[in-house]
């Protein structure tokens, strides 16, 4: 049963693990050797997540559906205004054939 805020599967409706991207800051005494144990010194510290890459994937072993990035608005404008320029373009190429 999945508790409030958590994400389900969009396919199956089985809960979801994220895998996300991650920004750490740290001392630079570990830049040469960084290890999961370096995470636990106070130096270390989560410093930013990038949910727009994140990736749900479902824990059901028979569905295991992976639905790709939240997305945020800035890049969902992006890719609209791209799709539209390509249109443009596309009727002014025809247009120009039509002459």
């Amino acid at each position: 049963m999945a508790k409030k805020g958590e994400i389900k599967c969009p396919k199956c409706g089985s809960l979801v693990r994220v895998m996300v991207q991650a920004t750490l800051c740290t001392d630079g005494k570990y830049y040469a050797n960084f290890t999961k144990r370096n995470l636990r010194y106070k130096e270390s510290y989560l410093n930013s997540v990038n949910w727009e890459t994140a990736d749900f994937l479902c824990v059901n072993k028979k569905c295991r559906h992976v639905t790709n990035g939240l997305g945020n608005y800035v890049s969902r404008l992006e890719k609209e205004l791209a799709k539209l320029k390509l249109q443009t373009s596309e009727r002014k190429t025809h247009v120009q054939k039509g002459r």
